[in-house]
């Protein structure tokens, strides 16, 4: 099942933030996708395969620009983020039976607001403006299989999710819980789904909300 917008008033991304779209300008959708039982324990797995295909997809549009996979759960071309997914997962006993999806893809947002100096779009990036309709039904029929083709292999899949990292082995700026910034190169995610960064603190592994990387 698949529900989308073109005016999406109270767009909600990871941790309560807001998520700005322009009206008729972008895509905000949701997909319910039924699952065979995953594992709880192979939960980032899951947001592995969802990333890379949507990842996957958006580099079908535009071809000759490197897109990346930034850790939780967007998707970045050329250094500026193009979208974000939220994802919400039902549980029976220790199982994943099926995820509710939501998708946030700028397409067509020509003017992005000063205060999102990180953001783009489709239409900024490659100059191209791009029927809504048709980029809905393109991907409905292209993401849901490739998320099932990812997952039908762990190995691979955490093999080419590393490999699409966006920043892999980079510098970056980083603050903990404690407001402390400290510089530190990502390094990678475990299969807990936790990113391991390299700093003078050593290599450690941290979850979503213990650490927030600062763009400079």
């Amino acid at each position: 099942m698949c529900v989308y917008t073109f005016n999406q008033t109270q767009g909600r991304g990871q941790i309560g933030r807001f998520w700005y779209s322009g009206r008729e300008k972008n895509i905000s959708l949701s997909y319910l996708i039924h699952f065979m039982d995953i594992p709880v324990s192979r939960h980032f797995y899951l947001n592995m395969a969802i990333c890379l295909s949507l990842r996957d997809f958006i580099s079908k549009l535009v071809a000759d620009h490197e897109v990346k996979a930034k850790w939780p759960n967007d998707i970045y071309i050329n250094n500026k983020k193009l979208a974000g997914l939220l994802i919400q997962n039902q549980l029976r006993n220790k199982s994943i039976v099926n995820s509710i999806i939501g998708i946030g893809l700028n397409v067509n947002e020509d003017t992005i607001p000063e205060s999102l100096p990180h953001a783009t779009s489709l239409y900024l990036q490659s100059g191209t403006e791009y029927n809504l309709i048709s980029v809905i039904q393109d991907l409905s029929a292209f993401f849901p299989k490739r998320v099932q083709y990812y997952l039908s292999d762990y190995s691979a899949l955490e093999a080419n999710y590393i490999q699409a990292l966006w920043g892999l082995n980079e510098e970056h700026s980083f603050k903990d819980l404690q407001n402390v910034c400290f510089k530190g190169f990502i390094r990678g995610v475990n299969t807990e789904g936790k990113l391991i960064v390299e700093s003078l603190y050593g290599i450690r592994s941290y979850n979503n909300h213990e650490i927030e990387l600062v763009l400079e």
